[in-house]
């Protein structure tokens, strides 16, 4: 789904909440201060109009960390699954992909991996400009939690 479209359904995302429930931001990205800002932005929003508890991180690297509490722990997590598209695809040696292909395939292992145990997870793409989806899915996010 793309970013700027994203509003109606993290409002259904988050209806599925109960007791306990928090909102992991997975963001298969570059860490930048776009993202990092648009992060922000959308944490505080969901945690000050939400009353939710929210994690955020960047993939494939917090799969070692709270990826373990969102497919092993208990089964309270609401899950938005932030993607891009890399302009540029580094080589992996040896191989006949790279590590664009690399990280779009462990995204898409995640997100197969909490639909199987039924978990509510929403995919956003970002676009083909990041800095621009960023700021439209925190744009969408504010919209849709009131």
């Amino acid at each position: 789904m793309p970013a700027a479209e994203a509003g109606g359904a993290v409002n259904d995302l988050l209806k599925q909440r109960r007791d306990g429930s928090y909102l992991a931001l997975m963001a298969y990205t570059t860490r930048t201060d776009a993202s990092e800002a648009a992060l922000l932005r959308a944490r505080e929003r969901v945690r000050s109009s939400a009353r939710l508890a929210t994690t955020a991180g960047y993939g494939p690297r917090f799969l070692h960390s709270t990826g373990q509490l969102h497919k092993g722990g208990p089964p309270v997590g609401l899950f938005l699954q932030i993607i891009e598209r890399d302009p540029v695809d580094v080589e992996v040696p040896g191989e006949p992909y790279g590590f664009s292909i690399l990280k779009q395939a462990q995204s898409l292992g995640d997100l197969q991996s909490l639909e199987s145990r039924n978990y509510p997870v929403l995919r956003v793409d970002l676009g083909e400009e990041p800095e621009a989806g960023w700021r439209a899915l925190a744009n969408a996010i504010q919209e849709a939690v009131r």
